[in-house]
């Protein structure tokens, strides 16, 4: 299993045959599936191969356009050659008009014999298949500008785009290509994964487990007669157990992303603290003023918690605006260097707001030293400095 849902490749190889183990009783679909790549004009491009005929039975929900069951699975396309010119005979006669006589009079004019040179096209040359592919709405581009209107090759095989498909995931920047196109290639070639559809989907667990037997006893028998060079071993997974195979790997992407944030946090902390230390020793002589004219210590620290939440409330909406601008230069950056299709950095209401209580934290924390301070002044002591 490979992380995000069918992107990229894999190394296990499935036979073929195995599709017939595997429809048991309450099983609706077997889909076999075989993952592999292209290099795009921008980024390697996932491509998820698979039998387009039951892409609507696994991909419930998702808008093809055509639609499946309209596209046909391949074109046959013939290499036109362009031969020489040559000269052709040709006659020329003129067009009977509705009062003229089908029989030609001794004044009707004559056909006339004339001889012009035609380009000749040769048809006999050499034939090939294009197999079409559907384009996740998020790969237009780069499929766009890779084929440049013409077929473009993925393990020696020619494709064509038939369509579009269109949905919020990863089918996104993914292409759908028939697996038959790959069995053409290679008759005998195993697949990766077997995607299996129930009929009833409570009844995952009691199918899961008469899967695993039916596929251990398979091995066995394949292995005492020495005809299986597959994987020795393989998993039976449920769809949870499939996604957090995933997920495990997008959690400790996670896991990075949060140390690097509390790096950035504790230097914002620090900064604030720093800047309203500065305010407070300079202003005590102010504060003490207060004091001494009434005000209490409660009003002096909400005087300066207010101040620091303004300033970085203030710096919180700043920051969304260039951290607007910067995700768009961060997500190219990341794609080239990584050589992925789909977006890393994205900007969503929830974020904005998270952004927004974060910097309302960092203003809480960075005046908690200055409030400590101002409400141990020594007022008379400060008054004296200020005279």
């Amino acid at each position: 299993v490979s992380p995000l849902g069918g992107a990229g490749s894999h190394s296990v190889s499935l036979p073929q045959e195995l599709a017939d183990e595997l429809s048991v009783e309450g099983v609706f679909s077997v889909t076999p599936i075989i993952r592999t790549s292209f290099d795009g004009s921008r980024s390697v491009v996932p491509v998820l191969a698979m039998p387009l005929k039951q892409a609507d039975v696994v991909f419930k929900g998702v808008r093809f356009n055509p639609q499946l069951r309209d596209l046909a699975i391949a074109e046959r396309v013939t290499k036109q050659v362009k031969a020489p010119e040559q000269e052709v005979d040709i006659t020329l006669s003129p067009s009977p008009t509705p009062a003229s006589s089908p029989k030609l009079t001794e004044e009707s004019p004559q056909e006339i014999p004339l001889k012009k040179k035609f380009p000749v096209v040769d048809t006999s040359g050499d034939s090939q298949v294009r197999f079409p592919i559907i384009v996740g709405q998020g790969l237009d581009r780069d499929v766009d500008e890779t084929s440049v209107g013409g077929p473009f090759v993925i393990d020696e095989i020619p494709f064509f785009k038939g369509g579009n498909m269109g949905r919020f995931g990863f089918l996104d920047f993914t292409i759908l290509a028939p697996i038959e196109a790959f069995f053409t290639q290679r008759p005998e070639r195993g697949v990766h994964e077997f995607w299996i559809t129930l009929e009833d989907e409570q009844k995952a667990a009691s199918i899961q487990r008469t899967l695993e037997t039916k596929i251990s006893l398979y091995l066995d028998g394949k292995e005492s007669n020495e005809k299986y060079s597959g994987a020795r071993k393989i998993r039976v997974l449920n769809r949870h157990q499939y996604l957090q195979s995933a997920q495990d790997y997008l959690n400790y992407g996670w896991l990075l992303q949060f140390a690097v944030s509390m790096v950035g946090i504790l230097i914002a902390i620090t900064a604030s603290m720093n800047t309203m230390l500065m305010s407070t020793y300079e202003r005590l002589g102010e504060y003490a003023t207060l004091r001494a004219v009434g005000a209490s210590r409660k009003v002096i620290s909400l005087t300066i918690l207010f101040e620091a939440i303004f300033l970085n409330v203030t710096g919180g909406f700043l920051g969304l605006i260039f951290g607007y601008l910067a995700t768009g230069v961060l997500d190219k950056a990341v794609s080239l260097v990584l050589e992925i299709p789909y977006p890393m950095a994205g900007v969503t209401p929830g974020l904005l707001l998270q952004a927004l209580a974060l910097s309302f934290i960092v203003g809480v924390l960075g005046t908690i030293i200055p409030c400590i301070i101002v409400n141990r002044i020594d007022l008379v002591a400060q008054l004296r400095k200020g005279m």
